[in-house]
């Protein structure tokens, strides 16, 4: 069911690389790779479930999701984000303008696609960078994990050889 508000002007997300717009007709806007997402997008680096638009505060509301980042305007988001005319939000390689003007006539539906089943929405999200909380690294991806695993079994073989 679309949301209708008289107050609020229709509003669109452009893909600035296809040309394609996703009208912002309800009241959430679900933005992930998993099939049930209104924006899909089928980016490895995007999440399943990576952002809402939500209608409030007598606008559009960007909340981010993905643990793979969401950026407005080369801004990484940690909360919440009132839309602007103009903003560009960025998710994984995908690049999405907001807008509340008239489309250009060079801009099209973009077209939806339903897939429930299909395997890329179901794949690991790939992360390009590191998770960082409070300014400091919490992870730095898989490398870390073979570090600690090797650095396991060195003290295991080095115990075994100092107490047999």
């Amino acid at each position: 069911m679309a949301y209708d508000d008289g107050a609020r002007t229709a509003a669109h997300l452009i893909d600035e690389q296809s040309h394609g717009a996703y009208p912002l007709s309800h009241r959430t806007i679900t933005i992930g790779r998993d099939g049930s997402s209104v924006i899909r997008l089928k980016d490895p680096g995007v999440s399943r479930y990576h952002a809402d638009i939500r209608a409030e505060a007598d606008g559009y509301v960007l909340h981010p999701l993905g643990s793979s980042g969401t950026y407005v305007n080369g801004e990484r988001l940690s909360a919440p984000r009132l839309l602007d005319e103009g903003d560009r939000i960025e998710i994984g390689g995908m690049s999405l303008r907001f807008t509340r003007a008239p489309l250009p006539e060079d801009v099209h539906p973009a077209d939806a696609e339903w897939e429930l089943d299909d395997p890329q929405a179901m794949r690991a999200t790939l992360m390009h960078e590191a998770v960082a909380a409070g300014g400091g690294v919490l992870a730095a991806g898989p490398s870390r994990l073979w570090i600690l695993a090797v650095v396991a079994i060195l003290l295991a073989i080095v115990g075994y050889v100092v107490f047999v």
